[in-house]
C-alpha cells in the first residue's frame, strides 16, 4: 500500500506546471532586438523542477510564429523586424511537458535613430496605474 501511495505522489508531483510564468515584461534594446524577462511559476503550481521555458514570438498581424528555448527567466531575441509590434507568450517546462502560455505581452522594436523607448509605470493614485511613454514626454521639451 505504501509503495502504491508513493508511486501516486511521485507521478502527481512531477507533471506539467499548472500555471504559466507570471509578469512577462521587456525592453526594446534596438531596432531589431528585444530583451524579455518574467517571474517564476508560483511554487504551488510548478509540479516538478522547472528545467526551462518556451518563448513564443509572433509578429502582430502575422501568421509566422517563432519559438525560442530559454534556460533562465530572461532572453534577448535578435534579428527582428525594425519598428514592428510583436506578441510574446511564455510557458514553463518540466521533464513531463510545458505549461499553458502566459497572457500576451506586446512590445515593439525601436525605430532607427531614436533612443530606446522605456515604458514607465506610475502609481499616481492608490490602486491605479498609469502608463507613460518616456520618449513622448521628452519630445514635448
Amino acid at each position: 500500500m505504501i509503495g502504491l501511495l508513493t508511486n501516486f505522489l511521485f507521478a502527481y508531483l512531477f507533471l506539467v506546471p499548472t500555471s504559466p510564468p507570471l509578469n512577462v515584461r521587456g525592453t526594446n534594446e534596438s531596432s531589431t532586438n528585444i530583451t524579455l524577462s518574467w517571474d517564476a511559476v508560483p511554487i504551488e503550481h510548478q509540479r516538478g523542477e522547472i528545467i526551462g521555458y518556451v518563448v513564443r514570438v509572433v509578429e502582430q498581424g502575422g501568421v509566422n510564429e517563432t519559438k525560442y528555448n530559454a534556460t533562465n527567466r530572461s532572453i534577448t531575441i535578435r534579428d527582428l523586424k525594425k519598428f514592428t509590434f510583436y506578441n510574446i507568450r511564455v510557458s514553463a517546462r518540466t521533464s513531463k511537458g510545458i505549461s499553458n502560455y502566459s497572457t500576451v505581452f506586446e512590445i515593439r522594436t525601436a525605430e532607427d535613430g531614436k533612443p530606446t523607448v522605456k515604458i514607465v509605470l506610475l502609481n499616481k493614485y492608490p490602486g491605479e496605474l498609469q502608463c507613460e511613454n518616456v520618449w513622448d514626454t521628452l519630445a514635448k521639451f
